[in-house]
């Protein structure tokens, strides 16, 4: 069986062809607890929290917390994505980088085990499940119908700003330095964020940069966008930051005046509700694609030979159709804020999520939307095993890759996902999933199974 509360997701756990699939959709409670009493603390300990069912998506979550509460959470960045699934997986969002990943917001949770028991989950009950549903997969241990989940207070203002860059046309010497530049930024993101900044780093090439950045040539090179958000800031720092990037990367390489495009984005500043609202209710509807990431600290990031870093670059982007191109997608969604969570709080999301700062994405397989399903997949994830993959595991060997938003044909999923979590995960699966009812791709005792997608056949092995 899988569990679904939305169909928005990227790593195949709420969706499987012939299966079972129980709905939690109509668990819509919202509720507001000011002074909710920490488990155990003789309700001497409160924190401000919304219980909150795990039907609702999170467009439903911030409406409510920001319009009716004043308040906040940390939580996804479209509308339409569930939270159960989110926040099982360890959950980026807006504000991770402040505050930690989603599943480090979670102070109880109510679940359904498959023997029919209604368990109740903190830190002084049943902490083996709280632990494991806190990170360590959705739709593997129980059913979660409610999530008690920590508020924040809702930011004073938004600023953006960004700036972008790419290779002059039909110039050999941009393209080099297009590199050298990209090169540059990314080793720049670890302090950018230090700097109390988040937002996203994109790189696309051939086509694709034609398509993302307007450009009306093909390239060789790499075409970036950078946009960067700050909270409780002003213009006047984001135009600094903004201005002292430029600079750094013009500074990056010596061909910089004969070969390179480079403009920045006038700073602005708004509030939370009015920055975030419109995204909401402008939910993209999705694409055939197949993603590969990691999950990337400042040695990966920052202490690299810059040489070393322009190869993994170049080597990460190449693409199964030499001409289409591919996009390398740098989310700034760590840092500080997981970095910072207590121990006790942190539950079983892969540990490597405390050292890094981007969570990074790719993409460039060769999907046919209207073939077979299983042997367009099959192709693509081969050709990411024989490419991609050996290059994460040469450039970061040491990080592993977000859930939600990764391979999960990967040989090393295991390794990938879990990390050293893995074997008490499956300890507690087989304690509160004991016949292993509970089915997702890459998921904790996945590799019992054999799973046919032709025929919907799941067969143990």
């Amino acid at each position: 069986m899988g569990i679904a509360a939305q169909y928005t997701d990227c790593g195949q756990s709420s969706t499987g062809a012939y299966a079972l699939l129980i709905w939690t959709h109509n668990f819509q409670k919202i509720e507001h607890h000011p002074r909710w009493a920490l488990p155990g603390s003789d309700n001497s300990t409160t924190i401000d929290a919304l219980v909150c069912g795990s039907g609702n998506n999170w467009g439903s979550v911030y409406t409510a917390a920001v319009q009716k509460f004043n308040r906040t959470v940390v939580g996804g960045e479209d509308a339409t994505v569930g939270l159960g699934g989110l926040i099982q997986n360890g959950g980026h969002g807006l504000l991770s980088s402040h505050y930690g990943l989603a599943s480090d917001q979670v102070f109880q949770v109510t679940v359904v085990t498959t023997e029919g028991h209604v368990l109740i989950a903190n830190r002084a009950q049943n902490q083996d499940l709280f632990w494991a549903v806190r990170g360590g997969g959705g739709g593997q241990y129980g059913i979660v119908t409610e999530f008690v989940l920590k508020t924040h207070p809702v930011p004073e203002n938004v600023v953006t700003g960004g700036l972008s860059f790419y290779p002059k046309q039909r110039s050999s010497a941009g393209e080099n330095t297009s590199w050298q530049a990209l090169a540059q930024t990314v080793a720049l993101i670890p302090d950018i964020m230090d700097a109390g900044f988040t937002g996203t780093v994109t790189a696309v090439n051939k086509e694709m940069a034609k398509t993302y950045m307007g450009l009306n040539f093909t390239t060789s090179g790499v075409g970036v966008s950078v946009s960067l958000i700050g909270y409780n800031t002003t213009t006047d720092f984001m135009d600094t930051a903004i201005s002292t990037l430029s600079a750094r990367i013009r500074n990056s390489s010596h061909s910089y005046s004969s070969g390179l495009t480079i403009s920045s984005q006038k700073s602005s500043s708004q509030s939370y509700w009015s920055y975030i609202e419109p995204d909401f209710l402008a939910s993209s509807s999705g694409a055939v694609s197949l993603l590969t990431s990691r999950l990337l600290g400042r040695p990966e990031l920052s202490d690299l030979p810059r040489e070393d870093l322009v190869t993994y670059l170049q080597q990460i982007m190449v693409s199964q159709d030499p001409s289409s191109g591919s996009m390398l997608l740098f989310g700034l969604q760590a840092g500080h804020g997981p970095a910072s969570v207590p121990e006790e709080l942190r539950g079983s999301v892969l540990p490597a999520w405390r050292s890094t700062y981007a969570h990074v994405m790719t993409y460039g397989a060769s999907i046919n939307a209207t073939g077979d399903p299983y042997e367009s997949l099959k192709a693509g994830a081969a050709w990411y095993e024989a490419v991609k993959e050996p290059v994460w595991r040469k450039w970061a060997p040491d990080t592993g890759a977000y859930m939600n938003e990764g391979n999960a044909f990967s040989s090393t999923w295991k390794r990938d996902f879990y990390g050293e979590n893995y074997d008490r995960l499956l300890e507690v699966k087989h304690k509160y999933d004991p016949t292993e009812s509970l089915f997702v791709y890459a998921g904790v005792g996945n590799d019992h199974w054999d799973y046919n997608l032709h025929t919907g056949l799941l067969c143990q092995v």
